[in-house]
């Protein structure tokens, strides 16, 4: 979060921003140190990191949910009209092989044996109703894991595709139509090697499987060995995450 009028706090070495820029700690995110109707915006991609979907109250008779607190206290830190920007992902493997299967298996357990919630994208929706937010748009994302990506062409440094135009007799290599035709096939050049969405995948694959690997570590799974594997067997499946992603406003009145 980050305000011009947030008190300053000292920030660790590694973390660094713009100069309304401050880095704030706190113990529970359902318990925001901001007064009413403070941010414009609000940005959440890493509440599972966090939250559980159940915690123990002083009741034993009922239990609270940290994602709904949460929520409540962005709506409440929130300007009127202000956006909640998020992103919420399963723990579970699209087009998962054998190696992937197990290891969800023992992350499932492990997720829901302290509270979180192994498919938050399933009551994201309904939660974002129940705090108060209007106006929701999202959509789906299918993110890989780690797809092999094939390497674009790159145009060559040198002139040497300068000769596909071969001068006209008597003309010079500075004739405006030669030069002209050159640029136009340098330019078509460039066009067919910028790559498609196989070659960005292969970036979204990086971001992919580092917060899954996030999430497993968090969650007491620290296996680097099965890790690796299961990506390779991603890269053979096309495996992937499911990711929801979108914003939601905060009523005007």
């Amino acid at each position: 979060m980050t305000s011009p009028e947030t008190p300053p706090v000292a920030a660790p070495p590694h973390i660094r921003g713009p100069k309304n820029h401050r880095h704030l700690t706190i113990d529970r995110l359902y318990r925001l140190p901001f007064p009413d109707n403070y941010f414009d915006v609000i940005s959440t991609r890493t509440l599972f990191l966090t939250l559980k979907s159940s915690a123990p109250s002083r009741s034993p008779s009922r239990t609270l949910d940290e994602y709904d607190r949460c929520l409540a206290e962005c709506i409440r830190v929130l300007k009127p009209g202000g956006y909640l920007e998020f992103m919420v992902l399963d723990s579970d493997v699209i087009n998962a092989g054998p190696l992937a299967s197990d290891l969800f298996s023992r992350f499932s357990e492990a997720l829901q044996s302290s509270g979180r919630d192994p498919a938050q994208t399933k009551r994201w929706v309904s939660r974002l109703n129940s705090a108060g937010f209007t106006d929701i748009k999202r959509a789906w994302i299918f993110m890989p894991l780690a797809p092999a990506a094939s390497k674009p062409k790159v145009p060559p440094k040198d002139n040497s595709d300068n000769e596909a135009v071969p001068p006209r007799p008597g003309s010079d290599s500075h004739d405006p139509e030669i030069v002209g035709e050159q640029v136009r096939r340098r330019m078509q050049s460039w066009e067919d090697a910028k790559g498609s969405t196989k070659d960005v995948a292969a970036v979204t694959g990086l971001l992919g499987g580092l917060i899954w690997e996030k999430w497993l570590r968090a969650a007491g799974i620290a296996d680097e060995g099965i890790l690796g594997n299961v990506i390779e067997e991603a890269k053979e499946r096309g495996s992937g995450l499911r990711n929801l992603v979108g914003y939601a406003r905060k009523p005007l009145l």
